[in-house]
């Protein structure tokens, strides 16, 4: 069984926050898996980059949970994430939105990024 962490972006930019949509209609946070060679804070501006082309700054770590799956545990880390610069090209997503945290609970997220969700709209798991 392999363990995997993986990075999640709070990307804010006027208050609100970025959500990205995937192929099959579900939203999530964005981010990826963290490398073997790098920090949470390197995986975290690789995959924005890599994914929308926008640049941030990767701030504190705010939340995480582990997950028990068939092929190992697996660690979400939320980072709280400011905006820097760019405008968004989707290379892996549908769409994306940013949107005001008193509604996110409004879309319908991935398993796994709903209790991240829940954190930040209530500050609770």
């Amino acid at each position: 069984m392999a363990n995997r962490r993986i990075v999640v972006a709070q990307i804010e930019k006027n208050e609100k926050v970025l959500i990205t949509q995937l192929s099959t209609g579900s939203w999530e946070l964005p981010g990826g898996q963290v490398r073997n060679d790098e920090t949470d804070k390197e995986a975290i501006v690789r995959e924005i980059y890599d994914k929308m082309h926008i640049s941030v700054k990767c701030n504190e770590k705010i939340f995480s949970k582990k997950f028990k799956t068939e092929s190992g545990i697996v660690e979400i880390v939320l980072y709280n994430c400011s905006y820097l610069s760019g405008e968004v090209i989707l290379n892996n997503y549908k769409n994306h939105i940013f949107v005001d945290k008193s509604i996110l609970n409004t879309y319908k997220f991935t398993k796994p990024d709903q209790s991240l969700i829940n954190y930040i709209v209530n500050k609770q798991v």
